[in-house]
C-alpha cells in the first residue's frame, strides 16, 4: 500500500495561515479549517488554495471529493465551476484520484447529475460532459475507464467498437473485449486477444503470440540470425527490461 502525502497542505502558523509555504491574505485564524489538501473554510468564505473562491456560498459548500465541490449554486471542480452541472444532484463518482502505473497519484474521477455523467483530469483543462452516456447503467471501473449498458470509456473518451458485456482490462492501460485489444481508447490492430499478455515490469508494454507492443505500436522484430552466426535462432527482445520477455519465438 503506498500513502501518499500532498506536496502543499493547509496550516497555521505564529497567527497565519498558509497553503504550502504561501500565506493566505485576510484569512481568519482561529476559525479557518483544511477540509482536503484543495479547499478550505473560515467563519467569511471558501478557499481554493491560497485564494479566496469567489461567489461560494460558505454555508452549504461541501467537498465531495479530491477533485469536486459543490454549495447550493454551483459545482465546482479544482480550478474553475462546471456551468452545465446541476448542484442539487451532482455526486461524486469515485475518490477522485488513483495511483498511476508509474507509482505517482493522477487526480482524475468521474461525477453526475440527474441528466449527465462528466469526467476531469487535473491536467486537462476543464470536466468533459460525456455525450451519449446512460446514465442508469453507468458505472465506474479502476483506472479512470468506466462503462454504460451500450459503452466503454477511457478517461472519459470512448472505446472504439468495445463491448461493455465482455470488457475486462488487463492492467493499467491495455484492455480487451475478447475481440480487440486496447491501449487506452487505441485498438491494438492485429493483436491476438486469446494471447495478449502485460508485461508484469512495466505496463506500458504487452505481447502476444505474434507481436510485442510498446503502448500502442508494434515493435519491430530483430533480423532473424543467420547459419553460421553460431548465436540463437532466438529473437531479442528491443526493450530494456528483458527479465520477464527472455527470448519469444
Amino acid at each position: 500500500m503506498i500513502t501518499l502525502q500532498p506536496i502543499n497542505e493547509f496550516k497555521k502558523l505564529d497567527g497565519k495561515v498558509y497553503w504550502g509555504r504561501l500565506t493566505i491574505e485576510g484569512a481568519d485564524h482561529d476559525s479557518f479549517e483544511g477540509l482536503n489538501e484543495i479547499w478550505a473554510r473560515d467563519k467569511h468564505r471558501i478557499y481554493t488554495y491560497e485564494r479566496p473562491l469567489r461567489g461560494a456560498d460558505r454555508d452549504s459548500f461541501i467537498v465531495l471529493n479530491k477533485i469536486y465541490a459543490k454549495d447550493k449554486n454551483k459545482v465546482y471542480f479544482l480550478s474553475g465551476s462546471i456551468q452545465d452541472a446541476n448542484p442539487a444532484a451532482f455526486r461524486a463518482l469515485d475518490a477522485g484520484w488513483f495511483v498511476s502505473s508509474s507509482n505517482l497519484e493522477t487526480c482524475q474521477g468521474y461525477g453526475a447529475d440527474d441528466a449527465n455523467v462528466f469526467h476531469y483530469v487535473l491536467t486537462i483543462g476543464k470536466p468533459r460532459l460525456i455525450k451519449g452516456a446512460d446514465l442508469p447503467t453507468f458505472r465506474v471501473l479502476q483506472y479512470g475507464y468506466a462503462m454504460d449498458k451500450a459503452r466503454v470509456y477511457d478517461e472519459g473518451v470512448r472505446l472504439p467498437k468495445a463491448d461493455p458485456a465482455s470488457f475486462r482490462q488487463l492492467g493499467y492501460h491495455y484492455s480487451t473485449d475478447g475481440t480487440r485489444v486496447y491501449y487506452g481508447n487505441t485498438i491494438l490492430e492485429g493483436a491476438d486477444p486469446g494471447t495478449f499478455q502485460v508485461s508484469p515490469d512495466d505496463q506500458c508494454h504487452g505481447f502476444d503470440k505474434n507481436q510485442k507492443y510498446d503502448r500502442h505500436k508494434v515493435v519491430p522484430k530483430l533480423p532473424e540470425p543467420t547459419a553460421g552466426d553460431g548465436g540463437s535462432s532466438a529473437v531479442a527482445v528491443p526493450f530494456k527490461s528483458r527479465r520477464w520477455f527472455g527470448f519469444l519465438r
